[in-house]
């Protein structure tokens, strides 16, 4: 196992550099989903990028640093849904959802990722939610947001 990268609050969110001096921002933003009677669902949206953009790092701190941050988010908010949006840039959202899918494969955690189903990745849409397993509002989560996938992108 790697140590990770030391992760510091600034004003936009957060932020670690790696040894070879990338950094790395990391982000929440609040989103609303709906639920089945149309009442709003507050999740926060996850996302990071980094500067100068890469393509392709190999450096496996940068796995264990964003896992350990969302696992750190988690330990202290058990009760919310986060959703995470693969970035378009670069025409690499399938790449990302391929690269964060095979992390949280291999972390062993409480901490569930429920995908978007095929035909919004087959219009370019690449989602997931995580939800803890233990979270008592987990299907209420799952469920909006499927719901509004398939409200905003069809159900195939």
């Amino acid at each position: 196992m790697y140590t990770p990268y030391e992760v510091t609050l600034t004003k936009e969110g957060y932020e670690f550099t790696t040894d070879t001096e990338i950094v790395y921002k990391l982000y929440f933003s609040s989103y609303y989903l709906t639920d089945e009677a149309g009442e709003d669902v507050k999740v926060l949206s996850f996302g990071f990028y980094n500067v100068p953009e890469t393509v392709h790092i190999k450096d496996p701190r940068i796995k264990e640093t964003i896992v350990g941050f969302i696992k750190d988010f988690f330990d202290k908010n058990p009760d919310i849904g986060m959703l995470y949006l693969c970035d378009q840039k670069g025409d690499l959202a399938r790449q990302r959802r391929i690269i964060f899918g095979s992390w949280h494969r291999e972390v062993k955690n409480e901490i569930e990722k429920h995908d978007c189903k095929e035909h919004h990745a087959r219009q370019g849409y690449y989602s997931s939610l995580l939800i803890r397993s233990d979270n008592p509002l987990k299907q209420y989560y799952i469920d909006a947001f499927y719901r509004n996938l398939d409200e905003y992108l069809g159900e195939g």
